[in-house]
């Protein structure tokens, strides 16, 4: 194992939690939006 082997995991993390939160925003304002929202070419 490298020297910063436990840095770049807590940076890995840290960016895969903000990728989820944006996702979860995402989904949330399309969910609020109501089905008319999501074009049939992005619901594939």
């Amino acid at each position: 194992m490298g020297v910063h082997t436990d840095q770049e995991a807590v940076r890995i993390l840290g960016m895969s939690v903000d990728d989820s939160r944006k996702g979860q925003v995402t989904l949330r304002s399309l969910r609020q939006a109501g089905p008319a929202a999501v074009k049939p070419e992005e619901a594939k």
